[in-house]
């Protein structure tokens, strides 16, 4: 077994000692599980352990990676050979630091294999970058290591002609890498976000309240407990509470771990809320904590601590326990085995070509949808000026009508239906299958299992006889079956040979858009003639109705008294008197005489009665 431990860590003297003590804490719990697990079993299986120690600029040996220079193949063996990986880097460094390049290649690799990975302190940062950015190659930020507001990208001293591809600007309070949009011609014209690190500095986040303030966590309702004598706090303000998520409680990572447990973080930089660009590639979150994310699972065999291991915390050690002895069972019994990286490649540049693929043939889909539609405009419009064309005016596009659009869509369907691919015909022909295998349900009638006895069959004469039972036999039409559509089937009656007599109907068309006959001459000229039918009528007159003939007098009389009838109220009943004119016209007079409006005096003749009596005097 063989056990690779990266060193994240400055060449100070302190962290020399962390790291020293980081590595004693694996080989110990490794080789006491180690023979704890193996000893007791009949079965002794690679008892050798082999423990690498490597300084973040000293892992050439095991990097293989063709985008960042890395192409030894003995060393894409070496890494092949590893089983465990534990990487714990400064909280002070960040993921794009200069110091941690061949370290972020290896975090690189490990997450394509799907290795066996514990990144604690700052190496939980990078495995959230990779998650969040879903980048393959390095990354240079050119406003420093701790980035910086947005305003100071018209401050840098770089031209953007100067700026490549690798090299973004960083957000600090965001946490948004900008970079360079080069044009066709390879121009550097402007910035453009690229991806979120999925990081933001907490100090630039206090600072700036407009933005920053989206970036800190929600708060999240718990309910009070009972204040205990002994209850956990912080002393430092390196210590954070880290609080497990019910739905993990018993997760492995924490067996013989507390709910509530303190932790060491030194971390400048938070994690917050981003959205996931590439769906292989998530993390759940495991343990929280006032300030973020405490604890990850990224895929299967990659685990994630915000903290460092140490000795003062000891949930922090039995953490490391857990994990160590649940991948030693797992890689015993062969269960989820990681790829080796040559495998991880080919799958990575499988999954490139998938995807230009699918690119490709959404292009051409689209331009044959295009040709298409310009197919249809050519054949269902035609360009006319009428007989006055000239250069100058521009030509109007008329709709032809004479052509129906959807009855050529439907026949381009089908022809596309035709040409479809293999893969499509599959696929319908077994929604085809799954669809058989309903039943059909139809509307129709089902006529062979009906009795014929109870089938309506009466003719008009019958009919009329059953309403009208003392109508004279004369006045009945002839022997002739009346169809009652619903009841009687066409051709049921054309094998009998009976006719059938059947109302015109209405079409839809005639009563939506209430079409009417065209009169002609030759209809106007039979309106005036008489023909055979209205002599016979004359002499043979038909009764159409059976209640009496009544006159128009008593049709009016009775109108007459049917409106009297909605009259409410007491009637009103005047009185005139007949006068006549010289000329002899007599006219009504209601109460009063008639009186001219042109001889109305407008006011009183006797002086006596004027005001001041006197006449009125013209100034």
């Amino acid at each position: 077994m063989r056990i690779l431990i990266v060193n994240g860590y400055g060449k100070s003297e302190t962290g020399k000692q962390q790291f020293e003590r980081y590595c004693g804490q694996i080989r110990k719990v490794n080789l006491l599980q180690y023979k704890q697990l193996f000893l007791n079993q009949k079965e002794l299986l690679d008892t050798e352990t082999e423990f690498f120690s490597r300084d973040a600029n000293d892992l050439d040996e095991f990097l293989y990676d063709q985008d960042s220079g890395y192409s030894k193949q003995e060393a894409a063996n070496q890494f092949n050979f590893i089983d465990f990986v534990f990487i714990e880097i400064d909280a002070n460094l960040r993921p794009w630091s200069k110091h941690l390049k061949k370290v972020m290649v290896l975090i690189r690799m490990c997450l394509r294999t799907n290795k066996v990975l514990l990144a604690t302190a700052g190496a939980m940062q990078a495995l959230v970058f990779f998650v969040a950015t879903n980048l393959e190659t390095p990354v240079e930020v050119v406003n420093g290591p701790q980035g910086g507001p947005l305003g100071d990208m018209s401050k840098l001293q770089k031209s953007l002609d100067q700026i490549t591809r690798n090299e973004y600007f960083l957000d600090s309070i965001t946490g948004d890498l900008y970079g360079i949009y080069f044009d066709k011609i390879e121009s550097a014209n402007c910035w453009i976000p690229i991806a979120n690190c999925g990081i933001h500095s907490r100090r630039a986040v206090e600072e700036f309240n407009t933005v920053g303030k989206y970036m800190l966590q929600a708060p999240v309702y718990k309910p009070q407990k009972i204040k205990e004598i002994y209850g956990l706090y912080t002393s430092t303000q390196d210590e954070e509470i880290c609080m497990i998520k019910k739905n993990f409680v018993q997760n492995y990572l924490f067996k013989d771990v507390k709910q509530e447990f303190l932790v060491h973080s030194k971390h400048a930089w938070d994690i917050h809320s981003f959205n996931v660009l590439n769906p292989k590639k998530t993390f759940v979150i495991l343990a929280d904590s006032s300030k973020g994310p405490q604890v990850i699972t990224v895929n299967e065999n990659i685990v994630g601590l915000q903290f460092d291991i140490n000795p003062k915390y000891p949930e922090t050690q039995s953490i490391l326990r857990n994990f160590i002895i649940h991948y030693l069972i797992q890689i015993r019994s062969c269960v989820n085995k990681p790829l080796t990286i040559q495998q991880a490649n080919n799958d990575l540049r499988k999954n490139k070509l998938d995807l230009e693929n699918m690119t490709k043939q959404q292009a051409e889909s689209q331009q044959k949808g295009e040709r298409t539609v310009f197919n249809f405009e050519v054949l269902t419009k035609f360009k006319h000026v009428g007989f006055t064309g000239k250069k100058a005016k521009k030509l109007e596009i008329v709709m032809n009508n004479a052509i129906n659009d959807q009855g050529q869509l439907q026949e381009a369907m089908k022809t596309m239906r035709q040409k479809q691919s293999p893969r499509t015909k599959q696929s319908t022909e077994e929604t085809d299958l799954e669809k058989s295998k309903f039943a059909k349900f139809s509307t129709k009638l089902n006529h062979e299992h009906r009795d014929t006895t109870e089938k309506f069959n009466k003719t008009a004469a019958e009919i009329r006889q059953m309403l009208h039972p003392n109508i004279d036999e004369q006045l009945l039409p002839e022997n002739e079956p009346l169809w009652v559509p619903g009841t009687m089937n066409t051709s049921m009656l054309a094998s009998t040979g009976q006719r059938i007599r059947q109302r015109p109907q209405s079409t839809t068309q005639s009563r939506t858009f209430k079409l009417t006959r065209v009169q002609t001459a030759k209809s106007r000229v039979s309106k005036g003639t008489t023909k055979e039918d209205y002599d016979l009528c004359r002499e043979h007159p038909i009764v159409r109705c059976s209640s009496p003939y009544i006159t128009n007098l008593e049709k009016d009389r009775l109108d007459q008294k049917q409106k009297d009838k909605q009259i409410i109220g007491p009637r009103s009943i005047r009185t005139s008197v007949v006068s006549t004119i010289k000329g002899g016209t007599p006219f009504i007079l209601y109460d009063n005489p008639y009186s001219n409006p042109a001889d109305f005096k407008h006011r009183d003749e006797n002086k006596t009665r004027w005001v001041g009596g006197q006449n009125f005097r013209v100034c």
